[in-house]
């Protein structure tokens, strides 16, 4: 297929497979017409070594995908040291491989069988 095909064959293309391409991505998976969209995915297939961060304050759809969670801070320097709690609110960190394991396999999964 030559590039110019590409343009008429699908409903929407993400470029990049990095924290955004991919939660774009899942966003349209969760549309009630995800079955009927044509998506292509472009990545250079590289190794991706980034983390994501996030706020929530309380349960929200990513929860499988947090690696690891604080719900307190620490402002500290040299002559002063303070912990706060940041209660109903809390910094999830997820891993963009964790991301590609979980979410996308699932959409690669969905997809080829529904094909």
């Amino acid at each position: 297929m030559k590039a110019s095909d590409y343009s008429s064959s699908f409903d929407i293309v993400i470029v990049g497979a990095g924290c955004a391409g991919l939660q774009l991505l899942y966003q349209f998976f969760q549309l009630a017409a995800w079955p009927n969209l044509k998506v292509l995915l472009i990545d250079d297939g590289s190794i991706k070594q980034r983390s994501w961060c996030f706020w929530s304050s309380g349960p929200h759809p990513l929860q499988h995908m947090v690696a690891k969670f604080w719900q307190n801070l620490l402002f500290s320097s040299m002559a002063f040291s303070k912990a706060q709690v940041i209660s109903p609110y809390s910094n999830h960190i997820s891993r963009v491989r964790y991301f590609l394991t979980t979410s996308v396999m699932s959409l690669f999964l969905y997809t080829t069988t529904s094909l």
